[in-house]
This record gives C-alpha cells, sequence and structure tokens, in this order.
C-alpha cells in the first residue's frame, strides 16, 4: 500500500513563499548566527545553516548585531541549569560568592535564568527565601534526584518591578529617587529610562528633571554613578 497527494502536481517543496517573507527570515537567520558560539543554541547549528541554504542568504553579511561576550565565566553552567529548571530538579552548586572566604555547598530550586548587563544569574528558591546566584560564581553544579522540587510559580515582571537590575530586597519597599539630567544628556534619558516608572517632573534650559519609584540597589547606585556629572540626585 502507498499513500499519495490527490493532486498529482503537488509537492511540499513547491509552497509559496513570496520574496518579504524571504526577507523577514533571512533576517531572523542573521539573529540566530549571533548565538552560534552560545552553549545552549549548539544544537541549533544544523539548522540555522539549513535555513541559510534554503532561502540563500549565506553571503549575505548581518546588518543586525547584538551585545554579546561568549568568554563570560559560568556560561558552561547554562545548559545544567537550563535543563534543570526545565524538568524540575533540585540543585547541588558549589557557590563562592565575591564577600565569602571559602565556597559554599548551596541546595537550591532553580526558577529562572536573567540576563542584566552581559552578566547571567540563576534566580533559585532556598528554604524559605529567593536568592540571586551570579553564575561567574559558581564553581559545579550537580542534580539533587533525592530532593523534592519547591515549584514557585515564579513570575519575573513582578519580583523585578521594583528594581533595576536583579538585586531584590524582600524587606525594603520602593522609594522616589528624584534626579536632575543635564540638557545634552536628557534626550538619552528620556528615550532609554532608568526604570519603567520614570516620569518628568520639570524641565527648563538647566536640565529635565526625572522621578523613578524603585528599590535603592547597588545596579541603581551604579548606573547613576556611571553618568559623573552629568547628573544630580535631588
Amino acid at each position: 500500500k502507498y499513500y499519495r497527494y490527490s493532486d498529482p502536481d503537488y509537492s511540499i517543496h513547491q509552497i509559496s513563499v513570496t520574496e518579504n517573507d524571504l526577507k523577514t527570515m533571512n533576517n531572523a537567520v542573521q539573529i540566530l548566527k549571533q548565538f552560534k558560539d552560545f552553549s545552549m543554541f549548539k544544537e541549533m547549528n544544523g539548522v540555522i545553516q539549513k535555513l541559510e541554504d534554503s532561502i540563500q542568504s549565506t553571503n549575505q553579511k548581518s546588518i543586525i548585531h547584538l551585545d554579546k561576550n561568549e568568554r563570560l565565566k559560568g556560561l558552561e553552567h547554562i545548559d545544567a541549569l537550563y535543563e534543570n529548571i526545565l524538568n524540575k530538579k533540585v540543585l547541588k552548586i558549589c557557590y563562592k560568592s565575591f564577600k565569602a572566604r571559602e565556597m559554599n555547598i548551596l541546595t537550591v530550586h532553580p526558577q529562572l535564568l536573567k540576563e542584566y548587563n552581559n552578566r547571567w544569574f540563576l534566580i533559585c528558591f532556598q528554604k524559605d527565601r529567593i536568592m540571586t546566584l551570579a553564575l561567574d560564581r559558581m564553581e559545579a553544579v550537580e542534580t539533587d534526584e533525592n530532593a523534592k522540587y519547591i515549584d514557585k510559580d515564579f513570575d519575573a515582571d513582578q519580583y523585578f518591578g521594583e528594581v533595576i537590575g536583579v538585586t531584590v530586597s524582600e524587606t525594603q519597599r520602593p522609594q522616589n529617587v528624584i534626579y536632575k539630567v543635564a540638557p545634552q544628556h536628557a534626550p538619552y534619558v528620556k528615550t532609554k529610562p532608568f526604570h519603567h516608572s520614570q516620569m518628568i517632573v520639570e524641565e527648563d534650559e538647566t536640565g529635565t528633571t526625572f522621578k523613578i519609584c524603585v528599590q535603592l540597589n547597588f545596579e541603581l547606585e551604579r548606573l547613576i554613578l556611571g553618568m559623573g556629572e552629568l547628573i544630580t540626585v535631588l
């Protein structure tokens, strides 16, 4: 027995694709190519090559460039962390923070992988608290098959909604932070707000005054200090 299409002239290879479809796929391929060296996307290399061959885009240079750093310490753990979050497995992590003298063994329930400022972090649950662990401080990661996983149904948008960066305090309430930016730099802050709560309080020839409502953390301090004399915290 055998099967065939009711239309003898039909072929799955003759699906009509418009020129605009090809351009759209080509743009997607160029973006995906930038992740080739990233461990999570190594299995995508063959798929990306097939897409390139299909839409004849091999010789076209990329016109979209993403900021990335393949030499970041800790990237080798991403695959294991991703799989354990996906499969809801408990982890044992050998971790040494910048402040610690010795390495600690942490038993955690991984919830989320987050990237901020070209660094990767694992958001996890330990005992009765949420922890943020930097991947570049992890020495080893292994699955704890004997422990029962706790799923916190983690909502990243809500958890990080009142902070800049990844440092979240469970006890600190968000505060109004008011700052004035010099006229020549104010347009950059307008078009790329420090935080989604940012609003303009006042604007004149001496500069623009903004207000955000956030927790006071290291990332906020670093962001402000990074602008030097162009910003004044009121």
